[in-house]
């Protein structure tokens, strides 16, 4: 009787695809292409905001990285939100309930990729541009001298 609730019988010609049946464009999907155009929207009309102060406090003012990392956060909580909503809501197994680990464990390999491969590249060319500057800052000094 329960799973009656989650389950609509939508008519065949409804597809998640916006085009069905082409190799790439096929993986576009009408809800995700909706996100997209909910976050470009909320992105303007808070940089609108902004522009009339409105997001402004007494002390600060909102700049365009304040709405970008609002957007961005929103984009991850979203994402967050929704893999939690699923998992709770659409399994009726109780799987989640009982291991709630399992909730974001499709995602543990592009995590461990992700720790392993780009962070450490990212590091390193901080790490060598820093050591770059120091460098020619140090044979700055040496001519100076």
């Amino acid at each position: 009787m329960n799973s009656f609730l989650l389950y609509i019988n939508y008519p065949s010609w409804i597809r998640p695809e916006i085009f069905p049946g082409v190799p790439v464009l096929g993986l576009i999907r009408w809800y995700g292409l909706m996100y997209v155009f909910a976050f470009t929207t909320a992105f303007f009309v808070l940089r609108q905001e902004m522009r009339e102060g409105a997001l402004d406090s007494g002390e600060s003012k909102a700049t365009d990285d304040d709405i970008f990392s609002f957007i961005a956060w929103g984009i991850v909580f979203l994402l967050i939100g929704a893999r939690v909503f699923s998992c709770l809501v659409y399994d009726t197994s109780g799987e989640y309930l009982k291991m709630p680990w399992l909730i974001f464990w499709p995602f543990y390999k592009e995590v461990y990729g992700a720790c392993r491969h780009v962070l450490p590249r990212r590091f390193y060319r901080r790490l060598h541009r820093a050591a770059a500057i120091l460098h020619c800052a140090q044979e700055a000094a040496l001519e100076v001298d």
